[in-house]
Parts: C-alpha cells; sequence; structure tokens
C-alpha cells in the first residue's frame, strides 16, 4: 500500500548434496598451483575476471592491457610465464601477432586465444601444437578446464 511498501516472500526448493558438489568442482588445481599466467585483453572488465578465475584457482597472474604492455611485462618477468591467454583482436597488434612476437622470447610458451568475433582472424587449424582457442564470452568453468588441459 502507499506509504507503507511491501512485503515479498520468496521460497525456494532445498535441495540436498548440491553444496557438496559445488565445493568438490571449486577446489583449486592440485599440481599447478602457482604456475605465472600472462592474460592479455583489452576489455578492462573481461581481464579482471579472467584474473579473477584463474587467481581462485591457484594461478600467478601478470595482466597486460595491449600487445605492446604484455611484450614489456613478459620482458621484465624473470620467471617462468606457462601459458599466456589472449584476445585475438585488439588494437595495435593482434592476439596472433603478440603470440610470434613472445615466442622469440619465450618457445616454450602455450597460448589460449579468446574471441568474442566469429571473422577468419583465427581458424582451429591455424593453431600452433599445444595451443587452444575459446569463443567469448567465456565461462569460468571452461576457461578453467581448458587452462589446466593446456598446462598438462
Amino acid at each position: 500500500r502507499p506509504g507503507r511498501g511491501t512485503t515479498f516472500y520468496i521460497f525456494l526448493p532445498r535441495v540436498e548434496g548440491q553444496e557438496e558438489q559445488a565445493a568438490a568442482t571449486a577446489e583449486p588445481t592440485a599440481g599447478f598451483a602457482g604456475e605465472t599466467i600472462l592474460v592479455v585483453e583489452d576489455q578492462e572488465a573481461v581481464r579482471h575476471l579472467m584474473r579473477e578465475i584463474l587467481e581462485t584457482s591457484g594461478y600467478v597472474i601478470l595482466e597486460a592491457a595491449s600487445g605492446k604492455e604484455a611484450v614489456r611485462i613478459s620482458g621484465e618477468h624473470q620467471g617462468q610465464i606457462r601459458l599466456m591467454v589472449t584476445d585475438v583482436v585488439m588494437p595495435g597488434m593482434s592476439g596472433t601477432d603478440l603470440a610470434s612476437r613472445l615466442r622469440a622470447q619465450r618457445p616454450e610458451i602455450k597460448v589460449l586465444y579468446v574471441s568474442g568475433y566469429a571473422d577468419d582472424s583465427l581458424h582451429e587449424g591455424a593453431l600452433d601444437s599445444g595451443d587452444a582457442f575459446l569463443q567469448k564470452p567465456v565461462k569460468a568453468a571452461d576457461l578453467e578446464r581448458t587452462v589446466r588441459k593446456l598446462l598438462e
């Protein structure tokens, strides 16, 4: 009623056993905790979300907003970078060009390409051995599973 407010009651069914199953799937990846991953994404919100997902899984994350920044970070980082997660389409330098440049510095680095575009910029057949591709929007579970597979 006007001036008195409104009260809503929402009743949700109780489901037994779901909480334990969800907790089991959220555990960090054993054996890969502490591995360093470089996340390169020009959209800040997407980059931060990827960082949060991967940090929750136990990885150490380096972030770059551009290909140029990623090259600089890779050059300055003294430790190993096992994997780079990069957008395919970015201003200034594409993800594929960035991968070529980083492989000159770090030949062992694996690459996970992500893109929201379904154009001809990257085909599954064009991926180097050991690389992978995910279509945006990327689900957290798909990102975690693909990263784990690439690092195995």
